[in-house]
């Protein structure tokens, strides 16, 4: 529910990351969902039609069509919902999407069900044991525990499931 702006200057600042190593970054920002208080939160919300996937897809032609993308190379990364948006476009948008990385989000319970995936995916998932919004294990149901999410995306990938602990 924040705002692009915001992370551009306060939470995640990659621009001079991103000016020293050459690539694109993007930090698109959700429409405001009148019918959840003005929210920018990501994902589609029923009743409404309004996808953030086709968005994104759309966002992902225009930079394409403007600038030497190399479409092997495209990369989301979220955070807290857009975390959990990021999975969906993992699986939604698989054939664009490179990888992806998850701060402080969950997976939705089913969210996996509509993947098209077409390629092994790399996820970087970052979460802590602590936190409330999205629970490492959620005991509601609502959210997959952080070790199913794992899981999912090493049995796709042809993984060892075995961690390095360092």
């Amino acid at each position: 529910s924040g705002y692009a702006y915001d992370f551009m200057n306060y939470e995640a600042d990659f621009r001079s990351i991103s000016d020293t190593a050459g690539f694109i970054l993007v930090y698109p920002q959700a429409l405001e969902d009148p019918n959840d208080g003005n929210s920018t939160n990501w994902i589609h919300k029923e009743p409404t039609n309004h996808n953030d996937i086709f968005f994104v897809e759309a966002l992902i032609d225009n930079i394409s069509m403007s600038y030497n993308v190399d479409a092997d190379r495209v990369y989301a990364c979220g955070y807290s919902l857009g975390g959990t948006f990021s999975y969906d476009l993992a699986c939604q948008l698989n054939s664009r999407i490179s990888a992806v990385t998850s701060v402080a989000g969950s997976a939705f319970v089913g969210s996996f069900s509509n993947c098209n995936l077409t390629h092994p995916t790399a996820v970087l998932t970052i979460n802590g044991t602590s936190d409330n919004e999205h629970p490492y294990n959620d005991p509601s149901g609502v959210y997959f525990p952080v070790p199913d999410i794992s899981e999912f995306w090493a049995n796709h990938n042809n993984t060892d499931q075995t961690p390095v602990v360092t």
